[in-house]
């Protein structure tokens, strides 16, 4: 009978379970499963689902790249390693733990259920996600509906959620849990206490650097598909923020006043010009651009994933305003100019002046932020 003493031993042996490292049957699941969702992230991709299908075929070929280049280093650190007797190897490794645990025991506990909630989490993501998108392509099949292949997107979405969990508890296990908590491989430790010590920091240090990758691939999951439900909203709000700006230009009496106006809440006109925001003008494109171009820049700065994930946070209400910019710049181009000036190359030309104004205010942000510690900084 199923009572709470079954439960605790099914929980201890999960736990050990989870503690152990990876084995090669798990790895090669989780890469079949990433493999097969990016398929179907490209598939729905190059059907048209999304305007800016580049988004979502580089952004996993980078982050393979990202860990390769991550775990170069320590594979050579590894193989380079001096190797004591196995009699020898087990006295230090039974003496570091002692050590280790007796000054980190709470910690170490802590990262085990981390680990186990991560575990968990990803799985009922996946399983989850999975079958219920199932059900959705049935349905699919019998009706079309928008509201259906909106949720087919979101679900993808939660399923590669799920992914970055398991992917997330795998680095853990690989390499924090399983050489601190199992005998049976006594190569990665040496016969120095201290050297022990440095590896482990350095084990941590990688894991962190390795998110970085995971987090590049997440823009491979369809988030245009699923923004593109709320274009009326970004729309608007773009339109209201041009508005305003324009009426700042009148406000500062720079030249001859435009006095703009509504027609609709995505129509603006003067008496020399009018503009109609469409669904391309909503910021979609350049909020998901820009947000992989500032895990891009926080790289290359050798910024804290904590610091990068803050940066790509500042850029979404940024994308608002600076596509906003982007319409006054396009509304000026016509009323001062002419059409043919405001739908010819300056159109979109308008949109790289704003983005290099963002990357420009990008850089200000990260400055005003201040300096990060430089041990916990990461070196690309």
């Amino acid at each position: 009978m199923f009572n709470s003493r079954s439960l605790e031993v099914y929980l201890h042996h999960l736990r050990r379970a989870l503690s152990n490292s990876p084995s090669k049957l798990e790895t090669i699941a989780l890469v079949l499963m990433s493999l097969n969702l990016y398929g179907r992230a490209v598939w729905l991709a190059l059907e048209g689902e999304v305007l800016n299908p580049a988004v979502n075929i580089i952004s996993l070929p980078i982050a393979l790249l990202m860990t390769l280049w991550l775990s170069q280093a320590t594979d050579s650190s590894v193989s380079s390693s001096s190797l004591s007797s196995e009699s020898k190897q087990a006295q230090d490794l039974t003496k570091f733990k002692s050590a280790f645990f007796s000054k980190n025991s709470c910690s170490l506990y802590l990262l085990q259920i981390f680990v186990f909630s991560l575990s968990g989490l990803g799985i009922l993501l996946c399983t989850s996600a999975f079958f219920r998108q199932d059900m959705i392509n049935t349905e699919m099949i019998l009706k079309h509906e928008e509201q259906l292949l909106f949720l087919r997107n979101l679900f993808i979405i939660v399923e590669g959620i799920g992914l970055y969990c398991l992917w997330s508890a795998w680095l853990w296990r690989k390499y924090i849990l399983f050489p601190i908590t199992i005998d049976k491989d006594l190569s990665v430790f040496s016969n120095s206490l201290e050297h022990n010590t440095e590896n482990y920091k350095s084990n941590y240090d990688l894991v962190g650097q390795l998110h970085y990758p995971l987090s590049f691939a997440l823009f491979t999951l369809p988030w245009e598909a699923v923004l593109r439900n709320y274009d009326d909203s970004l729309q608007r709000i773009s339109t209201d923020i041009a508005v305003y700006l324009l009426d700042l230009i009148d406000w500062f009496k720079f030249g001859e006043i435009i006095q703009v106006a509504y027609w609709d809440a995505i129509t603006i006109y003067s008496d020399r010009f009018y503009l109609i925001i469409n669904e391309t003008c909503a910021g979609v494109n350049l909020l998901l651009s820009m947000s992989i171009y500032a895990l891009g820049y926080a790289w290359l700065m050798k910024c804290t994933l904590k610091r990068s994930w803050l940066l790509v946070a500042y850029m979404m209400p940024l994308c608002l305003l600076f596509n906003g910019l982007r319409i006054c710049m396009i509304f000026c181009l016509g009323h001062f100019g002419d059409q043919a000036l405001a739908t010819g190359p300056w159109h979109e030309g308008s949109a790289y002046v704003s983005q290099a104004l963002l990357f420009i205010t990008l850089g200000l942000i990260n400055y005003g932020l201040g300096a990060e510690p430089k041990s916990v900084k990461h070196d690309p």
